[in-house]
């Protein structure tokens, strides 16, 4: 008894001397065992649940390095995936293969990320649990740590790749890129199911993340790198990140100091008038600063721009003028890093007006509420509330009309923000928006034969490179992304709020701009009744990470 378990002893300790991270030992023909691999042990399932011994695996310990973290809870506890790269020598070759580990009992999982470890498998089971192949019936005292830290590469491969052979992979880290990201429950959090689409023509992959993992609330990108561990589960074939580590974004940045969050295009009442009360406009813009800007030292504006149902291609872009756009030149004020601010007419009310001495909330920088104390930086009549081309409004450029933001459902608007108070056809903005009708005839915008229409910048829905070369102007190649969506019952105050995620860091967005409609001006409402934190607060409005 003695001779046996001291044979026993001496293996694991030859397999534990020659361990190393991800590199696994390749027992000498001299030893009376035969040597284990994950690969052969994962070649021993036929469909039928195993009991291990020495007469299907031998006595030599299996041994890979741990790629799955339990800190992260997207695992399910009690169990954690290897690795392992197998030298066989009589073929030359390298083999690499994965497989899941259930302890006995559901213990609880001591090893972590990157632990290489050994330990014997006789007497456990080879068997398939919800789909994943498994070894079960470990006991938590008999694996041996032999290092940390170890780093185990992703292996790369298209979507197409990996569900071809899906049971090769399955328990490896798999590296999936320029994957998009298509909500199956509607969520834009990590947390639940998601399909990937990498363009390699397969859709039955999906990405999960359980909702105790504890990156499940957070906002996930539509587009990026994935590197993760392929999983099975019944029919379906997963990967799932350990945490959000393994998620690179490929969003080209967005330099921008200035982002576009938000709009009042259909304020309540008359948009634009000066008379009876009226001072001039009731439509503004709402903007985040990405940096602290003081405006009397490094000036910017802002443009809007009007696109009926007959426009064509705007003949000196943003700065066309007239009743086409309408510049404001942003040269004084402040803002704090990841704050908001507004750009307008002087009416400086939150959802318009019931007549011209019945106004919304009062969100002026002197509010008599201070919490409604809006940080407003340009304001300045829009018109007189008649088409004029001549009247001389906007800053530089910019006539009269009865609306600078449309709101009806046949029209296509956009707006823009530049880097200076200079604006031309060959100026670009550092961030634009265009919202309306997707079905309005928004091709006409760009001339290919004059080149003329709206340059746009790199943002989360705009690239002036695309797969045919360059693409400077809106609708040209694949600028064609237009923010859609029905707004509610119209002079209801209605506000659009641009909701995305940007990282200040990294200068991209993590998770796109989506627009919400809200009407802040209901029938019957009192007309003080709507705050700034309507506007500024909830789950609708833009969102800055360090």
């Amino acid at each position: 008894m003695k001779r046996i378990i001291y044979m026993a002893s001496s293996l694991l300790i030859a397999a534990v001397a020659l361990v190393s991270c991800f590199k696994d030992p390749s027992l000498t023909e001299a030893l009376p065992t035969k040597r284990l691999s994950v690969a052969s042990l994962r070649e021993l399932y036929e469909g039928q649940t195993i009991t291990l011994n020495e007469q299907n695996v031998g006595i030599t310990p299996l041994s890979g390095t741990i790629i799955s973290d339990i800190s992260s809870g997207n695992v399910e506890p009690g169990k954690f995936v290897m690795v392992q790269n197998f030298a066989d020598e009589r073929n030359d070759v390298i083999v690499t293969a994965g497989i899941t580990v259930s302890l006995e009992s559901a213990e609880p999982v001591t090893f972590a990320k990157g632990d290489s470890v050994v330990f014997d498998i006789r007497g456990a089971t080879l068997t398939r649990e919800n789909g994943s192949l498994e070894v079960q019936g470990i006991r938590s005292a008999a694996i041996y740590k032999i290092r940390s830290n170890c780093v185990v590469e992703p292996i790369s491969l298209t979507l197409a790749e990996l569900s071809a052979d899906f049971d090769k992979y399955e328990s490896m880290l798999v590296q999936i890129t320029a994957a998009d990201v298509l909500p199956i429950d509607g969520g834009t959090k990590y947390e639940g199911t998601k399909r990937l689409n990498d363009g390699s023509g397969v859709n039955n992959v999906n990405i999960y993340t359980s909702p105790d993992a504890t990156f499940a609330s957070e906002e996930m990108p539509t587009n990026a790198n994935f590197r993760g561990i392929a999983t099975s589960v019944n029919d379906t074939k997963q990967i799932r990140i350990r945490n959000t580590d393994d998620v690179t974004i490929t969003s080209i940045p967005h330099e921008s100091a200035i982002l576009i969050t938000g709009f009042m295009s259909d304020p309540a009442g008359t948009d634009i008038s000066v008379t009876d009360g009226y001072l001039g406009g009731f439509e503004y813009v709402q903007l985040m600063a990405t940096k602290d800007i003081d405006f009397s030292t490094h000036p910017y504006s802002v443009v809007f721009a009007r696109n009926a149902p007959s426009s064509t291609a705007p003949g000196e872009g943003w700065a066309t003028g007239g009743t086409r756009s309408f510049k404001f030149n942003l040269t004084s004020g402040t803002a704090v890093k990841g704050t908001f601010f507004y750009v307008g007419g002087p009416e400086k009310r939150i959802a318009g007006s019931i007549s011209g001495t019945e106004k919304t909330t009062d969100i002026s920088e002197t509010a008599p509420i201070e919490a409604n104390r809006a940080n407003w930086i340009r304001a300045i009549p829009m018109g007189t509330g008649s088409n004029s081309a001549t009247a001389p409004y906007g800053d530089d450029f910019g006539g009269s009309t009865n609306d600078w933001l449309y709101n009806r459902s046949s029209y296509f608007q956009s707006i823009a923000v530049f880097d200076g108070t200079t604006v031309t056809a060959t100026t670009a903005p550092i961030d634009a928006i265009f919202y309306g009708d997707s079905g309005y005839a928004s091709f006409r915008l760009f001339d290919a034969t004059t080149s003329t229409g709206y340059l746009i910048p790199n943002n989360d829905w705009y690239n002036t490179t695309g797969l045919e070369g360059p693409q400077p102007y809106y609708k040209q190649g694949d600028n064609t992304f237009i923010y859609g969506g029905v707004q509610p019952t119209a002079d209801s105050g209605n506000w659009a709020s641009l909701g995305g995620v940007y990282s200040l860091s990294a200068r991209v967005w993590i998770a796109p701009r989506t627009i919400s409609y809200s009407t802040l001006l209901p029938t019957g409402t009192p007309p003080n009744q709507p705050q700034l934190s309507d506007i500024e607060t909830g789950t609708t409005v833009t969102k800055v990470r360090e």
